[in-house]
């Protein structure tokens, strides 16, 4: 009997696809208590980035790894952004009952919090997952990248807003959005981190985002 030939493509793209739905269901498991699941979003972009796209690591090593380094900063923006979005709801919640409608400040106000949350999520976990730093200066990290990459900015808001919408209306697809979105933004996000990390000096070892 012939055994199977792990180099051949079409066995490394199954593989690939393996690897990606069992991290999007662990970012499903360590989520469910909620107030985790900011470090469980940083602990699947780095998986993703590292093991699926990058071929180090497994799934459950990395995933765990990443989890537990992130998990203090990771509640803390979980909180943050569960409360933006929170009041993101009832601004909608608020437009769709007629309430505000007539006061331009309220829907202003809402506005700048939509293209907030639009602009700035989809950098938060994954720079939370890469740059070990303080709270400050990660936040300063993301607005600098969100600012100063704007058409990729603007394509990773419609991937995230589309993610999100179709999680909204078809509430299964949690399974499995989550992970594809997360592997689609790693092309456009390491594109921009590759801008603002520092190169490694002759001689030292290449660490593995940067191959």
């Amino acid at each position: 009997m012939k055994s199977i030939d792990l180099d051949n493509p079409v066995v490394s793209k199954l593989q690939d696809a393996g690897d990606l739905v069992f991290a999007g269901l662990m970012w499903f498991v360590f989520s469910i208590p909620v107030i985790t699941t900011g470090p469980a979003s940083a602990a699947l972009y780095y998986t993703v980035a590292k093991v699926v796209r990058h071929k180090r690591g497994t799934v459950k090593g990395e995933f765990l790894h990443s989890f537990k380094d992130n998990l203090g900063h990771g509640i803390v923006y979980t909180l943050i952004y569960g409360a933006l979005i929170a009041l993101a709801g009832l601004f909608f919640y608020n437009l769709k009952n007629g309430k505000g409608t007539g006061n331009s400040g309220f829907i202003a106000g809402g506005v700048i919090l939509i293209f907030f949350l639009l602009f700035t999520l989809p950098y938060v976990f994954p720079v939370l997952s890469r740059f070990d730093d303080r709270i400050g200066n990660q936040f300063h990290i993301i607005i600098l990248m969100a600012v100063g990459h704007i058409p990729t900015t603007l394509l990773l808001a419609i991937l995230f807003g589309a993610s999100a919408a179709a999680v909204y209306f078809i509430p299964y697809l949690v399974l499995v959005v989550p992970a594809l979105y997360t592997f689609l933004s790693t092309f456009l996000i390491e594109r921009v981190f590759r801008k603002h990390m520092k190169k490694p000096s002759d001689g030292e070892d290449v660490p593995w985002y940067l191959e």
